[in-house]
C-alpha cells in the first residue's frame, strides 16, 4: 500500500513580487530523479533521495508503506515536462505493485460544490446548519486541499482536465456548448486499465462523446436530470429510471463497486453526481429539511463590485438579477414579476414528475410562494428584502439537493460488512488515503466557487 501525497501550489505573486522559482537545469535533475522512482520495484527498500526542497520520501519501520510527499516552493512555476512526470508517477507507483497490492481507487465528483457547503474547511456559513461528516472524515484520513486552482471552471472543460492531465487549449474540450471531447487522447483510467485495472464510469459525464477507456459505464446525457433521470447505456440506448438522481448513481455506484470486488483485478470507479448544480432539485425526502430555518447570508450576498474590474459586473450569476422564475425559485404559473425574476414557466425537473409527485412538489413550495406573491402584490417587499427571500430559497434547495449522495456514502462508510469503503468526499487532486486497507478514495467537484452572490 502506499500514499501519494502532493501540495503543489499554483505561481502566484506575493506583494507584488514573484516568489522563488527553480531554474530548468534543477527541474531536469528531479525529473531524472523522478524517472528513477518509476524504476523503482520493491517497498523493502528505501529509494534514494530526492532534492529536498520538492520531495521528502517516508518509508514506515516495517517498510510496507511508501509516501512520497511533494512540496515545491511556495511559487513554483511547474513546466508541462514536470507534470507530465508527476502523473507518471502517481500511475507508475500503482502499476509498479504486483495486482493484489494495487489501491483501488473511487473517485467521487460532485458539482459547484462550495468550500462554505463542506464543513470540514473551518469557517464556512454552513458548518452547523448542514455538516458534512463523511467528506470531514475523508479529509481527516486523508488530505484536504486549501489551495486548488483551476484555469477553466466549468462543467465539461474540468471534467477532461482531470481525465487528461491537460489543460483545455490541449485537450480540446473548451467549453459546454461547441467542444467534443476526443476519448481516443491518452487518459488516466485508459492507463490503467491497459495495466491490469478495471474501469468504471458512472453519472455525469457531460463531454457529448461517449466514454472510452472504462470497462463499464451508465452516463447521464448532457447535464442530466435529477428526477427520473435518463441515463445513456453501453448500446449508446437511453434508459430511463424512477427516482432521484443523486439515489441512482450512488445505488449504480455501489453495485459495481460490491461486484469489482469479487474480482482479483484491482478496481477504479468514478461515481459522478450532478449534485448540487443549478437548478437545486432536493429529493422529496429533502425538501423540508431547511423549513423554518434562517440561513446565514455572505458577506458578498450585495457586493457592488466596486474598485475592481469592471467585467466582474458583467457576470450573469447573481442572486438578485439572474433568478428564474420557475426553474431556480420554484414558482408555478407564468412570470409575475418579470422586473425581478428572469425566465417564465418553465421548469424541466418538474415537468419529468408524475402527476402524483406534482402535487407533492407544489405543496413542498407553496405557503412561502403564495405568502410572497401576496406580499409583492401588497408592496411590502423592497428590493433588499426581495433578494433576501431568492437567497433563502437559493441555498436551502443548494444544500438539500446533495443530502441524497453525501448520506448514502456515509452510511456505507460505516457498514462494518461493506467490502469497499466508499466514502463522502473531500477535495480532490490525486487520492487520498481510505481507512480500508489498499483503497483510495478521492474527490472533486467540478468548478470552483460558483454559488451566485
Amino acid at each position: 500500500m502506499f500514499i501519494l501525497e502532493f501540495s503543489i501550489l499554483a505561481l502566484r505573486g506575493d506583494g507584488g513580487r514573484m516568489g522563488e522559482t527553480i531554474n530548468p537545469i534543477t527541474e531536469l535533475k528531479l525529473i531524472t530523479q523522478i524517472r528513477e522512482i518509476l524504476r523503482f520495484r520493491s517497498l523493502r527498500r528505501r529509494p534514494q533521495a530526492i532534492h529536498p526542497k520538492v520531495v521528502q520520501a517516508v518509508c514506515t519501520s516495517n517498510s510496507e508503506i511508501l509516501i512520497l510527499r511533494f512540496q515545491p516552493p511556495k511559487t513554483y512555476p511547474l513546466s508541462k515536462l514536470f507534470m507530465k512526470h508527476i502523473l507518471a508517477l502517481t500511475i507508475g507507483l500503482c502499476l509498479a505493485l504486483p495486482a493484489a497490492e494495487r489501491p483501488n481507487i473511487l473517485f467521487i465528483f460532485s458539482d459547484d460544490h462550495a468550500p462554505n457547503a463542506i464543513s470540514c474547511y473551518p469557517g464556512g456559513l454552513f458548518d452547523e446548519i448542514a455538516p458534512t461528516p463523511g467528506i470531514d472524515r475523508i479529509a481527516k484520513e486523508g488530505m484536504r486541499f486549501d489551495r486548488s486552482y483551476c484555469t477553466n471552471a466549468i462543467c465539461g472543460p474540468s471534467r477532461a482536465s482531470i481525465l487528461t492531465g491537460k489543460h483545455s487549449h490541449l485537450n480540446g474540450f473548451i467549453d459546454n456548448n461547441s467542444s467534443y471531447f476526443d476519448g481516443l487522447q491518452t487518459t488516466f483510467p485508459d492507463l490503467l486499465r491497459k495495466a491490469g485495472y478495471t474501469t468504471a464510469m458512472i453519472g455525469k459525464w457531460h463531454l457529448h462523446s461517449n466514454p472510452v477507456g472504462f470497462d463499464y459505464w451508465e452516463v447521464l446525457p448532457g447535464q442530466g436530470a435529477y428526477y427520473n433521470p435518463d441515463f445513456i447505456q453501453m448500446d449508446n440506448k437511453r434508459k430511463r429510471f424512477e427516482g432521484h438522481c443523486n439515489d441512482l448513481v450512488t445505488e449504480k455506484g455501489l453495485t459495481w463497486l460490491n461486484e469489482a470486488t469479487e474480482s482479483k483485478k484491482p478496481f477504479m470507479a468514478m461515481v459522478q453526481y450532478k449534485a448540487p448544480h443549478r437548478n437545486w432539485a432536493p429529493a422529496f425526502r429533502h425538501l423540508d429539511t431547511f423549513d423554518g430555518i434562517e440561513m446565514p447570508e455572505p458577506d458578498t450576498l450585495f457586493d457592488d463590485y466596486s474598485n475592481r474590474s469592471s467585467v466582474l459586473k458583467e457576470h450573469a450569476m447573481g442572486i438578485q438579477g439572474h433568478m428564474s422564475w420557475a426553474n431556480d425559485m420554484k414558482f408555478q404559473g407564468p412570470n409575475l414579476f418579470p422586473s425581478h425574476f428572469t425566465g417564465g414557466s418553465g421548469n424541466g425537473q418538474f415537468n419529468r414528475l408524475s402527476d402524483d409527485n406534482k402535487k407533492i412538489y407544489i405543496k413542498a413550495y407553496d405557503d412561502e410562494n403564495q405568502k410572497f406573491i401576496a406580499d409583492m402584490r401588497a408592496g411590502k417587499l423592497d428590493q433588499k428584502t426581495i433578494t433576501k427571500w431568492k437567497y433563502q430559497r437559493y441555498i436551502k434547495d443548494y444544500l438539500a439537493s446533495s443530502a441524497p449522495w453525501m448520506r448514502e456514502f456515509q452510511r456505507s462508510s460505516n457498514t462494518s460488512t461493506t467490502p469497499v469503503s466508499p466514502k463522502t468526499p473531500s477535495s480532490f487532486t490525486p487520492p487520498t488515503k481510505a481507512s480500508t486497507s489498499a483503497n483510495t478514495v478521492g474527490m472533486t467537484s467540478a468548478g470552483c466557487l460558483k454559488n451566485p452572490s
